[in-house]
């Protein structure tokens, strides 16, 4: 396993490499960004985290809900089942496992609405990110910016870092458009 590993980073090095001599060859400059940090710190970041911390809490609320009442059946049915006829149990036991789907099905249900939710959210940060990320790289000159968090980058000089940059302006973009209109603009 550890043999595997070190092939496989000694591969991803040597093709960093490879690309780093084709672009240097060409005159390509090449930056990086850590992609998990820009949306971590990007402006609404935290307020999408905290609205979808808010709507998962409703649907937790609910699940929970669900959950103790399943415990309840079990315990009852535990409690009686010595005195139940065999068709009171089979009765009891299909309730159980019906309550069961009916949990599971509700999980998967309001998993798809939160991912949905999620991306309805995060698209206007993602494309505002973009926006910015491509005007840095225009300005830097770079033909290519690679993302440190898909670990591609073996080594290399902070000053390609571009995160930093593509977050001052990212802030100063939402204080830009945060700040109150005066008159006749």
């Amino acid at each position: 396993m550890m043999r595997k590993l070190l092939l496989i980073g000694a591969l991803l090095a040597s093709a960093v490499a490879a690309q780093d001599a084709a672009a240097q060859a060409t005159g390509t400059k090449i930056a990086y960004i850590h992609s998990a940090r820009l949306f971590q710190e990007a402006p609404g970041a935290t307020d999408v985290r905290n609205t979808l911390e808010k709507e998962m809490a409703k649907y937790r609320a609910d699940l929970e809900l669900l959950e103790d009442s399943i415990k309840n059946m079990i315990t009852d049915y535990q409690q009686k089942q010595v005195m139940l006829s065999p068709d009171a149990k089979k009765k009891q036991e299909d309730a159980i496992e019906a309550k069961d789907r009916e949990l599971q099905q509700r999980q998967a249900q309001y998993q798809q609405i939160m991912q949905r939710r999620q991306e309805e959210l995060i698209k206007p940060i993602m494309e505002k990110i973009n926006v910015v990320l491509e005007e840095a790289r225009k300005e830097g000159g770079y033909g290519l910016v690679l993302d440190a968090a898909q670990g591609m980058i073996v080594a290399s000089d902070s000053a390609l870092d571009l995160t930093d940059k593509v977050l001052a302006k990212l802030k100063a973009g939402a204080t830009a458009s945060a700040a109150p209109k005066t008159p006749g603009n």
